[in-house]
């Protein structure tokens, strides 16, 4: 990064108010690098997999809000190509970081192929994240004034609101497919049977007189002693 270009991000950094989006940006990305430390350091595949969860979706829904509330007004808006070419970068980062996540999801925690995908996921943000909040916070402070950057911010929580709102969503309508499943699959299982064979069923048979035999010469016998 050039001087001119630092003395604009530290510029940007000292102009930004609470509901500005930049600093709205800045807090969901020091949320977002607290869980990447916590993805690799920690060593408990349980905790590692609920902390990806997490991160996908906070990332899913700041990324989809972001592009439609910056980076697109960064390429409608009347500046250098640079500005726009910057806006472009944002996207295709991004998409980078979405299929990164869809394919460490069916990776077994903890495993090389696992590890692998998920430092690649930490460089590729670390630096997406620093570019953003130098470059990209100084060309908002320039482009828009006070008033536009706390609407960008209104609109940038509106959205995100919205996405995690749809998340939610259907993640019950898939827990709710799996449980309907799993209640189809008990009804359908067919009750089991003690099934009879014909040569039990002959043994049976042929055992009914024999008792019935020794119990009517018990019978006498018991008589015989009771007479004496």
């Amino acid at each position: 990064m050039s001087i001119t270009e630092t003395i604009k991000s530290l510029g940007a950094r000292l102009t930004m108010e609470a509901d500005d989006v930049r600093a709205l940006l800045e807090r969901d990305h020091d949320e977002v690098k607290e869980l990447l430390r916590g993805l690799l350091d920690d060593a408990r595949g349980r905790s590692r997999k609920d902390i990806l969860d997490t991160l996908k979706t906070k990332l899913t829904a700041h990324s989809r809000a972001e592009e439609k509330v910056v980076y697109d007004a960064l390429i409608r808006a009347r500046a250098k190509r640079d500005v726009h070419v910057l806006a472009e970068e944002g996207y295709v980062e991004h998409a980078a970081v979405d299929d990164l996540l869809a394919r460490i999801a069916p990776l077994q925690v903890g495993s090389e192929l696992w590890l692998a995908h998920a430092k690649v996921i930490r460089e590729l943000l670390e630096h997406h994240i620093a570019e953003e909040q130098n470059q990209t916070f100084a060309q908002l402070g320039e482009l828009f004034d006070r008033d536009e950057l706390a609407a960008m911010g209104k609109d940038f929580l509106r959205r995100k609101a919205r996405v995690l709102t749809a998340q939610a969503s259907k993640t019950q309508r898939n827990v709710a497919k799996v449980v309907a499943r799993q209640r189809a699959g008990k009804a359908a299982q067919p009750v089991r049977t003690k099934k009879v064979t014909g040569r039990a069923k002959a043994a049976k048979t042929a055992r009914r007189p024999a008792n019935a035999s020794r119990r009517a010469a018990s019978r006498v016998r018991v008589a015989g002693r009771r007479t004496r």
